[in-house]
């Protein structure tokens, strides 16, 4: 498989002919779907394939983020078809703020959509918000593992030191500590 993922993505807020193509593709190629992952909770997932590689960009590019794969190692059965590509966004937040602005233009899978919109503001959404504390435990456990590794720290390292040199990055994670400081000051 070919990849290409974001770093940092964000869904666009979409014009109002781009939540109608977008809600049409879906219904007509696409899935939406909420998936159990076990241990780590439940996550969003939208997705699209065709055999146009264009028109699988073009998706890419109306959301603004996403994974855009070509599926390759297609078996003896697919002799003589097209390649098939294939356009993913993953993460329960960013396709909560898709479904919000294209439910108004889904026909076949709105009730679908709208089902997932309201578990997602029932219930809190992410990769751990749903994660049973045994997760929690063997992943903090795991990541402890990985921080005692000198070559993976100094990596990491580097990483953040990289990450904070933007004055964006810097602004935004002070933003975040105070906010997080603000929030724990007034529960004591």
């Amino acid at each position: 498989m070919q990849k290409w993922i974001d770093k940092k993505p964000e869904v666009r807020k979409l014009k109002k002919w781009e939540a109608a193509w977008l809600a049409a593709t879906i219904d007509g190629d696409g899935s939406i779907g909420l998936y159990n992952y076990g241990k780590e909770g439940r996550r969003v997932c939208i997705q699209m394939s065709n055999t146009s590689q264009a028109f699988v960009q073009r998706m890419r590019e109306v959301i603004g983020v996403g994974s855009s794969v070509m599926r390759a190692g297609m078996d003896k059965s697919h002799k003589g078809r097209k390649q098939i590509y294939l356009y993913s966004l993953k993460g329960s937040n960013r396709c909560y703020k898709i479904l919000k602005q294209i439910i108004p233009f889904l026909v076949i899978k709105k009730q679908k959509a709208l089902d997932i919109v309201r578990e997602l503001e029932e219930k809190p959404f992410g990769r751990w918000a749903n994660a049973t504390p045994e997760a929690r435990i063997l992943a903090g456990k795991k990541a402890k593992a990985r921080w005692a590794n000198p070559e993976y720290k100094m990596r990491m390292i580097q990483k953040m030191q990289e990450y904070y040199k933007n004055e964006d990055n810097l602004k935004k994670h002070r933003e975040r500590m105070h906010t997080l400081w603000q929030t724990k000051s007034a529960l004591s």
